[in-house]
């Protein structure tokens, strides 16, 4: 029983690890997704220059519709990710100082814990003390989980509303470079 309790500790024990690197990997993707957005922005204003004055023109109009969805999908991008960027509070194991408090208050305990039976019997420290490590293991790495698998949606969220963005961004683009005669063939 004790070999597969170890092995429980190792699984739990690289969960935890494992949650915390993942949790920096997706961090990770907020520079390129700010980066895309700022692009966008620029491309956005970019048309906004081309298409003002409005004319009346269905073109015009068209594409003066399709860039305001695009600009709509850009904020809806941008908020979901400042959702899955900020406001998360990850658990992480206590600090050594607060670990070895917790060893020590357990050690008391062990010494002064007695049976049913009214007999005293010094439990075991440092079973009692892996007990509470795996039990710190098994709630920090759920919480983790939990939270990083949020941040991912979120992120992925925010990705498709930035493809939005850009589809109706370029047909915006191309219904105003059409309007133009750039593109029509003489």
């Amino acid at each position: 029983m004790e070999l597969l309790d170890n092995k429980l500790h190792e699984l739990y024990e690289r969960l935890y690890f494992w949650e915390i690197e993942r949790q920096d990997r997706i961090n990770s993707r907020v520079p390129v997704l700010l980066v895309i957005i700022l692009a966008l922005a620029g491309f956005q204003s970019f048309l906004i220059e081309h298409l003002l004055p409005m004319e009346k023109a269905t073109p015009q109009v068209i594409a003066g519709v399709l860039l305001l969805v695009s600009m709509a999908c850009l904020i809806m991008a941008a908020i979901y990710v400042k959702l899955a960027w900020h406001g998360h509070a990850f658990a992480y194991m206590p600090p050594a100082d607060r670990l070895e408090e917790h060893r020590k208050k357990l050690n008391e305990y062990c010494e002064d814990e007695a049976n049913p039976e009214g007999k005293r019997e010094k439990r075991s420290l440092a079973l009692e003390f892996e007990s509470d490590l795996l039990e710190y293991f098994v709630e920090d790495a759920s919480c983790n989980f939990r939270l990083n698998k949020k941040k991912s949606l979120r992120f992925h969220v925010a990705f498709n509303w930035i493809l939005i963005s850009i589809a109706t961004g370029v047909i915006s683009f191309v219904v105003l470079k059409l309007k133009d005669g750039i593109w029509i063939v003489q």
